[in-house]
């Protein structure tokens, strides 16, 4: 029953916490009486598929130092239509005007530092018709792609446990990132009283993702030399059910671990 009552008390801190930094961040807008505009207001969303304004958010945090008033801002941009927060996560998505592209920035948040501890960036266009390494070369016809990028504080234990081979690490730490992603996700639904709880896009996203880093699995676990391949600049390719090929790439630097996947015609983007 006490460890029950600590568990109450510590989520309900969490919130206050998280709470007490949206109420500074509404008030300096309130106080300045402006709004929240991004710099790239007025670019056209539709070109390129993977561009700066869109992962503003997710280029700009930086982990164990932005705190949510860091970060809310620049998730408040044009660029996003709905924002979905929890005691310790907050999101934001949106979509172009057709409907074929769709994308997020996520940011979570240590319970007790306040700090981000794992942040994600996810875009995806079903038709895509321009090159997204030549601007203004069209395609010959629409194509798909995926771009997904997530940096993350690995826990203690994850980096300290005794692994009989380095392959066993490696796919140890890759198993981990599609789990705190979709931890992060789940919690961000949790709260049917909080912003955004009911945020379908981030649950699509969610699956498609984790059904994305199942088939990396399987190759590695399949072909174990691709994992020494993983931190290369041009990463291990792999074969994607729905979007035909695509390329991972995993650094672990420190406690940080840094994932770059690519699937369809944002293959070609993977090196840039």
């Amino acid at each position: 029953m006490e460890a029950t009552r600590l568990k109450v008390e510590s989520k309900k801190s969490q919130a206050k916490n998280f709470a007490f930094w949206l109420f500074i961040f509404a008030g300096l807008c309130g106080l300045c009486s402006c709004s929240v505009v991004s710099p790239y207001v007025g670019l056209q969303r539709e070109e390129p598929p993977y561009n700066e304004q869109l992962s503003t958010a997710y280029d700009r945090t930086k982990l164990n130092k932005s705190i949510p008033l860091d970060v809310l801002p620049m998730l408040q941009s044009s660029e996003h239509d709905l924002l979905s927060q929890s005691d310790s996560a907050v999101a934001a998505s949106g979509q172009s005007k057709k409907g074929y592209k769709t994308w997020f920035n996520m940011v979570a948040f240590d319970e007790y530092k306040l700090t981000a501890k794992r942040k994600y960036f996810f875009v995806v266009d079903e038709k895509i018709t321009r090159s997204p390494t030549k601007p203004g070369w069209v395609l010959l016809e629409p194509k798909r792609g995926l771009a997904f990028d997530c940096e993350m504080a690995l826990e203690k234990e994850v980096l300290d446990k005794p692994y009989p081979t380095e392959f066993a690490k490696q796919l140890e730490i890759l198993k981990q990132v599609p789990k705190n992603f979709c931890r992060d996700i789940d919690e961000l639904g949790e709260d049917i009283e909080a912003p955004g709880h009911d945020n379908k896009t981030l649950n699509i996203c969610g699956m498609l993702i984790n059904q994305t880093f199942q088939t990396i699995l399987l190759t590695l676990e399949t072909s174990p030399v691709l994992a020494t391949k993983l931190s290369d600049k041009s990463g291990v390719e792999f074969d994607h059910i729905n979007f035909d090929k695509g390329k991972i790439q995993m650094v672990v630097e420190d406690d940080i671990v840094r994932v770059k996947v690519r699937l369809g015609v944002l293959t070609q983007t993977f090196e840039q």
